[in-house]
């Protein structure tokens, strides 16, 4: 693994917006009725959506999102972890386990949303995000697609 970091508009587009039986659920239920199942599922789908600014995609992704309690200052959070991370000695180094960024993180538990986001952000690959999906969609309605963004890629 590696921290990284990534403007968001090269990162992965989620396949999917839900989690059956949690606090995402109606979220899900309402980008499967916007765009059907398999849309539902095409991370292309989701992107075209975000970018042409479709109203019907924007009010549902906003509306559910903004009820969760890491919405309130996920935005200002990630711009501090990603403005901490840059200090980094560790980031672009290729780590074997998370156990030294934690570490070099630990200072920061104090802060609990930049702290968060320094070890739990958004974890992905090239081409799939393996966690953070709805926190990085929601972001990408707050930030510019050129916005830089600490993120741990999966190697």
């Amino acid at each position: 693994m590696t921290y990284r970091i990534r403007p968001l508009g090269s990162l992965p587009w989620p396949s999917g917006l839900g989690k059956h039986g949690s606090r995402y659920g109606n979220l899900e239920h309402e980008l499967r009725a916007l765009l059907g199942d398999d849309d539902f599922w095409d991370p292309e789908a989701h992107r075209r959506a975000l970018v042409s600014a479709d109203p019907d995609y924007r009010r549902i992704v906003l509306t559910e999102l903004a009820q969760l309690p890491w919405s309130a200052d996920l935005a200002d959070s990630v711009d501090t972890a990603t403005a901490l991370a840059r200090s980094s000695p560790l980031l672009n180094q290729p780590l074997e386990s998370e156990r030294p960024w934690l570490d070099w993180a630990a200072p920061h538990r104090a802060d609990y949303p930049v702290w968060a986001w320094l070890t739990n952000g958004v974890n992905a690959s090239d081409t799939l995000i393996g966690d953070g999906r709805h926190r990085l969609t929601y972001l990408r309605y707050h930030r510019p697609p050129e916005h830089e963004v600490l993120v741990r890629i999966e190697t």
